[in-house]
């Protein structure tokens, strides 16, 4: 089934980004982005030619023209914020392996702006928490999601339970309660297993066997 993306307009996008963060967003903070002064020969000159006319505005920011006004992109960003300033999430964006998404056709922004969110999510992941991937990775094995008891029997513990939590707060993970189903969306669920293919044949082995 296609997923067609529809893109926000500026003002929505960042009203979004705001509501979604989870702590308040002073105007201070907003104001130390809009002074922060991107690196010369930065790739992200050339990409986004509006940097060069003129004033910068939240409305032509590049941290809210890189999330392409798609909603599922900015609720994976907006709960870095929790431990990042806007100016922080921002230069995680401008890092090289990240940018390095923006490379795709232009009529495919919606799916760069996915793409960069889910990588930056991903990679606080891997600092901070990156046994939490470990859940990620497995429940990718599962297109149709799984009960939450089901999970238990298979992961042979409730370890599992706080990585739940944790991937939740990332936007990276969708529980059904009236299901009582842990599942991911589709895009989620191919990024899941480019990971798990990154692990090396131990780690997929031991996940297949649980499945």
């Amino acid at each position: 089934m296609p997923y067609h993306l529809y893109s926000l307009s500026p003002e929505a996008s960042i009203r979004l980004l705001i509501d979604e963060a989870p702590r308040e967003i002073s105007n201070k903070e907003i104001q130390e982005l809009l002074d922060y002064q991107i690196p010369i020969g930065h790739k992200i000159h050339q990409q986004f030619p509006t940097m060069r006319k003129g004033e910068i505005h939240m409305t032509n920011h590049p941290l809210v023209l890189m999330l392409g006004g798609h909603p599922q992109a900015i609720s994976l960003a907006a709960p870095m914020l929790e431990n990042q300033s806007l100016k922080e999430l921002f230069c995680q964006l401008l890092e090289t392996n990240i940018m390095d998404a923006l490379d795709i056709q232009h009529d495919q922004q919606s799916y760069v702006s996915l793409r960069i969110s889910l990588e930056i999510s991903i990679q606080s992941l891997k600092k901070k928490k990156p046994k939490v991937l470990d859940l990620y990775m497995f429940i990718g094995l599962l297109p149709g999601g799984i009960k939450q008891k089901e999970l238990t029997d298979m992961w042979g513990d409730n370890s599992w339970r706080s990585y739940k939590e944790s991937l939740i707060r990332a936007s990276l993970l969708v529980f059904r309660p009236q299901e009582d189903i842990l599942i991911l969306l589709p895009f989620m669920n191919a990024k899941a297993y480019e990971l798990l293919e990154e692990e090396g044949e131990d780690t997929k082995n031991h996940f297949h066997l649980k499945c």
